[in-house]
């Protein structure tokens, strides 16, 4: 197992190009996503580039930082969710013109008058919790990356010379005692009635997800909302829940997870990917989840064998975090991967199933 972070492919694509992100995802090191997200970029195409690093910056989100969250959340119980929740309600990203989790998904409180629709009272405290990925990847896709889009490509002076501002000059605007005026009068104002649509409910105890690959689905067949770029299946206590992958010549990928997030590559569009996230494990469970896979998916052992053996000798004076991903033989349209991620400091290991199709 190799050690990568987005910022490691970065050096890679400077230092040699598609031809070293080709390299990477020949040894295993990045999944097919992650290889096309970089040709998307180097293509040049605005369009093109934006898809790319949206499928990086769901990879950092998704992979790399998640676990670093829930170890937060779950830290000595309840003082981890207690400071979590203080951390989303301060919190505002970097970005200029982006909004507060608190501003764009605000605690709600319900009576419903209909099986689809609820009259809702927003208060201005926040519905939900930074340190619960499906949480922060609602803020993100919602506000924090359409509006950095707009920033790069309307005001590329702009954000170029903020970018190039040192952090400490950056974070003065961000300190809680600069920003006291403005979270009180929030509290004070923000304060609505309105008539909307029921929310998608959690994945509750016992239950079963299944996701129907046989054909390439559309948004309809999966219930993705308008103008929304994903679905997610979790629950907040991260407890793991049953998901069942329907593929073509009746196959059926099935297991036990804690997240499944189906993605589309824009707004409108028909999903492309799906990931699904099994309970992180120590390494001889992960190895062991590997080999089940290997004879039904196709799976590479001796490739499996050798990279649990590299991940032993893992130090966190070398990383901190690293990815191995085995191909697997193709379902139809389907292409399918296994990812295992390596959390070093955490010494956790989380198996990923990688499902995409061409739109």
């Amino acid at each position: 197992m190799t050690p990568l972070t987005r910022s490691a492919a970065f050096t890679a694509y400077i230092g040699g190009g598609l031809d070293a992100i080709r390299t990477l995802g020949l040894a295993g090191i990045i999944d097919s996503a992650t290889e096309r997200a970089w040709e998307q970029i180097d293509s040049g195409d605005p369009a093109q580039v934006q898809a790319g690093n949206r499928t990086l910056l769901y990879r950092e989100q998704h992979d790399i930082v998640d676990m670093f969250y829930v170890d937060m959340h779950g830290h000595s119980p309840p003082s981890g969710r207690v400071f979590t929740y203080l951390l989303t309600l301060a919190a505002t990203p970097a970005v200029p013109g982006t909004k507060s989790y608190c501003d764009v998904i605000p605690l709600t409180l319900s009576a419903p008058i209909s099986r689809r629709a609820r009259v809702a009272m927003r208060t201005p405290p926040a519905a939900g919790n930074l340190a619960l990925f499906t949480n922060r990847w609602e803020l993100i896709e919602r506000d924090t990356l359409p509006v950095y889009q707009r920033l790069i490509a309307e005001h590329a002076a702009e954000a170029h010379a903020l970018i190039e501002r040192p952090i400490a000059q950056r974070t003065g605007r961000f300190r809680l005692l600069r920003r006291g005026g403005q979270i009180v009068l929030a509290l004070v104002t923000h304060w609505r009635l309105a008539l909307e649509s029921a929310p998608a409910l959690l994945v509750a105890a016992g239950e079963e997800v299944t996701i129907d690959l046989t054909m390439p689905p559309t948004r309809a067949d999966v219930g993705l909302a308008d103008a929304s770029e994903s679905r997610v299946w979790t629950n907040l206590q991260r407890r793991p829940f049953r998901v069942s992958v329907s593929l073509s010549g009746g196959r059926t990928f099935s297991t036990e997870a804690v997240l499944a997030v189906l993605l589309s590559p824009e707004p409108d569009g028909n999903p492309t990917r799906l990931t699904v996230k099994l309970p992180a494990t120590d390494l001889a469970g992960a190895q062991s989840t590997l080999a089940e896979l290997a004879p039904e998916w196709q799976l590479d052992e001796a490739e499996i064998a050798k990279s649990a053996a590299r991940a032993a000798a893992v130090t966190t004076a070398s990383h901190v975090y690293s990815t191995r991903v085995f191909g697997a033989h193709p379902a139809g349209f389907v292409r399918l991967e296994f990812q295992l991620e390596h959390h070093v400091e955490q010494d956790e290991y989380v198996v990923d199933g990688l499902f995409s199709w061409d739109a």
